[in-house]
């Protein structure tokens, strides 16, 4: 004690680095440690180590051997400091000093003096980091702490690109549900579990393939972003890769064709959203899309498969030359799901899409079209075909919505349409009220579509008009 006594004449020992304490050689890095020590009391009101009721011998050995305490971390302790104004003084908000400013601080008290950071202006530099919302020296470099910073900056822009990605991640998610689903069978069948470990295989590659997004926001050399600097856009990347399907893919065409499907559905909702010739440019590449993932898909699975009837239903706008082709292509997708698999998602929306194009005004010079094209042939008129195929619908749609989903309301207003034009009031009575109910929810919650509130306009006109079948 009398030799820390001795030591201590020369020094504020609290703010003394361990290598003063023992009388070792003086550096820059000893200033490092001090100004920690300082810039730890300017943010929590306490200093790093507790010397409360210690001996000089005892904060010799606190100062040289323990660890400080991170500064978040110091409102857990009532620490008391003898010449604070306010002993009792704690940060309001630890978590401010949480991760970078405890990364910070905790280096430039290192013990060794190596370890701290070689210059004061190191130092100044990387708080001026922090305060930027860069990734800080101090804190190991991973991914999820680069991605985080890279957030922190850039919010709205990744908040975007999440919205674009979001249909792709869950491209991705019902596919390996299918794969969970094929692996559940595989105690039933062999064929099964081949069908299991194939859709697992293609599920690992898809994911793979499209993790690349996320590559380019790094800026490192051997990542996708290098040539950008990590500031690639979303839609960049997208383009990027579009370009590289086929090559990646050249021995998978199954998964080839996935991948081109839903790149299709991201440039479709892209260019509902641009304007001028972005429309024409972003509709081509969905065209691309949607044509090279039905060609793909009828290579792989042959002419009739529920998925080579997925593909079907997007692309028969854009092969049909006419309408009455088009109404035709539109009538072998539904059979060949109806037959492959009738309970797909798609097939409800395929019946919707061709009721639609049945009776709704709007698609008039399509009605005898398409009237024509059912299969079998029928003597049903129009509405009654609209509303077999709408009450077919609606069980799948129920299967894999709730209730109150939006699609199944659309449904229940079509139907209730279907019906009010062949004057069955019964039954309309029960869709329309449904209907409308589901559109009084959306209105409260700010998301009552277009399409719904044009077709109740429509029901409400008709009814106004007291308008007869035909």
């Amino acid at each position: 004690d009398k030799t820390a006594i001795t030591i201590f004449g020369a020094m504020t020992p609290e703010y003394a680095s361990p290598e003063q304490i023992k009388g070792e050689t003086i550096s820059t890095a000893t200033d490092i440690y001090s100004l920690g020590v300082v810039l730890f009391k300017i943010l929590t009101g306490n200093l790093p180590y507790n010397f409360k009721g210690k001996t000089n011998g005892d904060l010799l050995k606190t100062i040289t051997e323990n660890e400080p305490l991170a500064p978040s971390a110091i409102t857990n302790y009532k620490l008391q400091i003898s010449n604070s104004k306010n002993p009792k003084s704690k940060i309001q908000n630890p978590k401010l000093l949480k991760g970078d400013l405890d990364n910070i601080i905790l280096k430039s008290l290192r013990k060794e003096p190596t370890r701290r950071y070689l210059t004061v202006e190191q130092f100044s530099a990387d708080i001026w980091r922090h305060i930027d919302g860069l990734p800080v020296f101090a804190r190991k470099a991973t991914v999820s702490y680069r991605a985080a910073k890279f957030f922190g900056r850039n919010k709205l822009a990744v908040i975007a690109a999440f919205l674009i990605f979001l249909s792709l991640i869950i491209g991705i998610a019902v596919s390996m549900r299918q794969t969970n689903l094929a692996r559940e069978a595989q105690r039933f069948s062999a064929i099964e579990s081949k069908k299991a470990k194939a859709e697992q295989a293609k599920s690992e590659k898809i994911t793979k393939f499209m993790s690349k997004i996320i590559g380019y926001a790094n800026p490192a050399w051997y990542a996708e972003g290098a040539n950008g600097k990590g500031q690639a856009r979303v839609i960049d990347a997208l383009e990027d890769l579009s370009d590289k399907i086929d090559t990646e893919f050249a021995n998978e065409p199954d998964v080839a064709a996935e991948i081109h499907y839903k790149f299709a559905e991201v440039f479709h909702w892209i260019s509902r959203g641009e304007s001028g010739t972005q429309i024409e440019y972003f509709q081509q590449k969905r065209r691309f899309h949607v044509l090279r993932a039905l060609e793909l898909r009828v290579q792989f699975y042959g002419e009739w498969h529920e998925l080579v009837a997925k593909d079907l239903f997007g692309a028969y706008s854009m092969i049909g030359k006419t309408e009455r082709e088009r109404a035709d292509l539109l009538m072998r997708a539904i059979l060949m799901m109806r037959d492959t698999n009738p309970n797909n998602l798609n097939l409800p929306y395929m019946f919707e899409a061709y009721a639609a194009r049945l009776i709704l005004p709007e698609y008039e010079e399509l009605h005898e079209p398409y009237r024509n094209a059912v299969i079998p042939q029928t003597a049903e008129n129009k509405y009654q075909i609209a509303e077999r195929f709408l009450r077919e619908a609606l069980p799948i749609f129920r299967l894999h919505y709730k209730q109150d989903n939006s699609a199944i309301f659309m449904n229940e207003c079509r139907l209730a349409y279907a019906l009010l034009m062949q004057e069955n009031r019964k039954d309309f009575d029960e869709y329309f009220a449904i209907c409308k109910q589901g559109a009084e929810k959306s209105l409260q919650e700010g998301k009552l579509s277009e399409n719904r509130k044009k077709q109740i306009e429509l029901i409400e006109q008709a009814l106004a008009e007291n308008k007869k079948p035909k």
